[in-house]
């Protein structure tokens, strides 16, 4: 018997948008304001829809029963029914997810195909970027861009003798994705040496933001003894013990035994109390054989008046004076890393390049004393032995979303990979 399989797609990427809620939430901006005769605010427009749909491309004996189409709503690809009989054969579609409106989208829900596990040996379908990336959620389409996807169906070839099916199928699959309103907003990953502007950082809740980039605000000065504070609250940190500043054109480098920054005046919004917070830092440490301070907020050594972030061993630990989430997540030296804690309605977690790595449960009464960088505790000689690149500090809990979308940014701009050996 032939072994030919009907594999029949209902509906491919039904785009599921809520749009009852963006016209309501966005009904009030829909109205003219009127100042002096003068003012007008534009309408929020939601418009996300498949675009572009390609015909079939297929390989060894596939075929294509019926074309598909897109909706008159852009919203689902309808009728696609394919002809694949035997290991080898695919059908390729390419299709344009567009994002024609005034807000940017994100993935939030993905629902993909159920497959028996013998239909799994066999057949295979997938839906992906060009670049070969899957589908995820926190994916972000910009207000007026575009993505291409590509659609594969196809009967692998590694098969066993008994994993062939015995005779012909006709399997029905589905596949959606759910989109909803954001205001984050994809980083490019362009190739290209300018860095990502630091405007694309999350601002919302931002407090103190230095950047070894642009470490005046108005560029990078390897002379300058004041790291500019960027979000605006005048939280500069001032160079201690420094003959001359060590700064290389993306960071500050420490030397391990007395060297660090310091805010001297720190502003009345630094998380303190039981405030929630989020500490991010990109750093690099030479040595992990020692504690690496890499921040602190509050008074030394006092128990649980304190919020110190450093090293520990190869891992990293949030504590509070008596209060550690230590986590062991294998840092090396000499490697740049993106490491962030947080505190959230008693939430404490500890996130490394944007993954989290462990959480706990735990009461945070922060007084405002020391603000430091580089150093969390000066007679345990818990100086920073390597550089920091970047600080950030927020007033509140950081989402998932918004950790990676940061995360992405400094990959690009200070280079970290797996194999960083910089």
């Amino acid at each position: 018997m032939e072994k030919e399989r009907r594999i029949r797609i209902l509906s491919i990427i039904a785009l599921v948008i809520a749009v009852l809620g963006l016209t309501i939430a966005f009904a009030s901006l829909s109205t003219t304001l009127k100042i002096n005769g003068g003012a007008k605010v534009d309408a929020a427009t939601w418009d996300v829809k498949f675009e572009e749909l390609s015909s079939a491309s297929t390989t060894g004996s596939a075929s294509e029963i019926e074309s598909p189409t897109i909706s008159e709503d852009g919203k689902k690809i309808e009728n696609m029914k394919v002809h694949l009989t035997k290991p080898k054969d695919s059908v390729t579609y390419t299709v344009y997810v567009a994002n024609n409106g005034s807000i940017n989208a994100e993935v939030t829900s993905i629902k993909t195909p159920t497959l028996t596990e013998k239909q799994k040996k066999y057949l295979e379908f997938s839906a992906t970027y060009e670049d070969g990336n899957p589908i995820e959620n926190s994916n972000i389409i910009n207000a007026g861009e575009k993505e291409k996807v590509i659609i594969k169906i196809r009967f692998k070839e590694e098969l066993e003798k008994e994993d062939l099916p015995k005779e012909g199928e006709e399997i029905e699959l589905s596949f959606e994705i759910e989109y909803v309103q954001t205001d984050n907003k994809k980083v490019s990953t362009s190739k290209s040496n300018t860095p990502t502007e630091t405007d694309d950082y999350i601002k919302e809740g931002l407090v103190l933001y230095l950047d070894g980039i642009n470490n005046t605000g108005k560029g990078h000065d390897n002379t300058t003894n004041v790291w500019k504070d960027l979000s605006g609250n005048s939280n500069d940190a001032t160079l201690q013990n420094y003959d001359s500043p060590t700064w290389d054109s993306k960071s500050l480098l420490f030397n391990g035994v007395n060297q660090y920054a310091q805010i001297l005046t720190p502003s009345n919004n630094i998380p303190i109390g039981e405030s929630p917070y989020t500490i991010e830092v990109v750093f690099k440490s030479n040595n992990l054989n020692v504690s690496n301070g890499l921040f602190n907020i509050g008074v030394f050594y006092v128990q649980t008046k304190g919020n110190a972030f450093r090293t520990s061993g190869k891992g990293l630990d949030n504590y509070y004076w008596s209060n550690d989430l230590i986590v062991q997540c294998n840092l090396q030296e000499k490697r740049i890393y993106n490491g962030l804690t947080l505190n959230s309605g008693n939430k404490r977690k500890i996130y490394l390049n944007s993954e989290l790595q462990k959480e706990d449960v735990a009461t945070v009464n922060t007084e405002l004393g020391n603000v430091t960088v580089g150093l969390t505790y000066p007679p345990l000689k818990e100086y920073l032995n390597g550089n920091i690149y970047a600080v950030r500090v927020y007033n509140r809990g950081l989402t998932e979303s918004e950790i990676k979308h940061n995360f992405e940014i400094d990959k690009l701009r200070f280079g970290i990979t797996s194999d960083n050996n910089n």
